[in-house]
């Protein structure tokens, strides 16, 4: 890295991402743009992704990795980072997800066409646990749209695909740590309540984000729970004390981190009804056969049923993915 600031820093943090982490950090070394840093905070992994990180980092000047001495978190980490970024624009990328190479090169652009913005989102693919995609969103380019969304209790934003401007993030006093999960859609509702605080979002598919399987339920209530609390407090106005939300959880939902084949059934479940919304049969019935090979009568007539409505004309029906 030479001694001029680099325009963009794009900030990663990772926890036992080996398994994906050099695919992820290749989509960004390969960017067409070229003035960025990627400054990656390692949050204390115990696989190989230090010995991952410190090979990138001295074979690539444009790395830089930080280490956390113990598990801290994601908004910690990244609060880290963004004292110690040197770029005036932030590009989020998750460890193990992919950007376009062409993803800075347009959002970088979108911020020198319209000074008002605060940041820039794009459209994105959603990958299985194999990298196959399955699904497709195409968040709307209205700032308005974006916050009836957030205050309906929905993120159109894929996270690690939103480039922001630091200045803005840290005017708010950065992640609130306090949000183990979710602690995007918290900021995302503080940051687009600021009077002028404008969106745009890139109509191309710059950014593939993974969805992992998951094998206890314990994450997808903590998400849930962030987001309920995220909510109260930007409707009080004012920032809230609220219980830990990982404690809270433990509290309410005592078995919730104990393996349960039903959550690994929801996933597939999942993936199948948004394959069929995006009129991908012959995935939906991959899917909806992985579903059916759950040990759990619910789960196996959902994948059946699955199964059999994929071979309906797409005309007949729209599926709900909370079905």
């Amino acid at each position: 890295m030479s001694d001029a600031s680099p325009k963009v820093t794009v900030l990663m943090s990772v926890y036992n991402g080996e398994d994906y982490l050099r695919e992820s950090i290749d989509s960004i070394l390969g960017q067409s743009y070229g003035a960025f840093e990627f400054l990656i905070l390692d949050d204390c992994s115990t696989d190989r992704t230090g010995e991952i990180l410190r090979a990138y980092e001295s074979d690539d000047n444009r790395v830089r990795v930080l280490n956390n001495e113990e598990n801290k978190g994601l908004p910690f980490s990244l609060n880290l980072g963004l004292a110690e970024a040197r770029g005036d624009l932030i590009a989020r990328q998750d460890a193990d997800d992919l950007s376009a190479a062409h993803r800075l090169q347009m959002q970088v652009a979108q911020f020198e066409q319209r000074p008002e913005l605060v940041a820039v989102g794009s459209w994105f693919e959603s990958l299985d646990d194999s990298g196959t995609p399955y699904g497709w969103s195409e968040p709307t380019d209205t700032s308005q749209s974006i916050r009836d969304q957030l205050l309906e209790g929905r993120n159109p934003l894929a996270h690690g695909s939103v480039m922001f401007c630091k200045a803005a993030i840290l005017n708010l006093g950065g992640y609130d740590e306090r949000f183990w999960y979710g602690q995007d859609f918290d900021l995302w509702l503080r940051l687009f309540a600021q009077e002028g605080a404008s969106v745009a979002i890139v109509p191309d598919y710059l950014y593939k984000r993974r969805k992992l399987p998951s094998s206890s339920s314990f994450k997808g209530l903590c998400q849930a729970r962030a987001g309920v609390v995220a909510l109260q407090q930007h409707r009080s106005g004012n920032r809230i004390e609220f219980q830990d939300i990982r404690q809270w959880v433990r509290e309410h939902y005592p078995e919730s981190d104990q393996p349960d084949p039903v959550v690994i059934g929801k996933y597939w479940i999942l993936l199948a009804i948004t394959a069929m919304n995006n009129k991908k049969r012959s995935l939906a019935r991959v899917y909806g056969r992985k579903a059916f090979g759950i040990p759990r009568l619910g789960i196996r007539l959902k994948g059946a049923c699955l199964i059999a409505l994929s071979h309906l004309p797409f005309n007949l029906l729209t599926l709900r993915r909370d079905s």
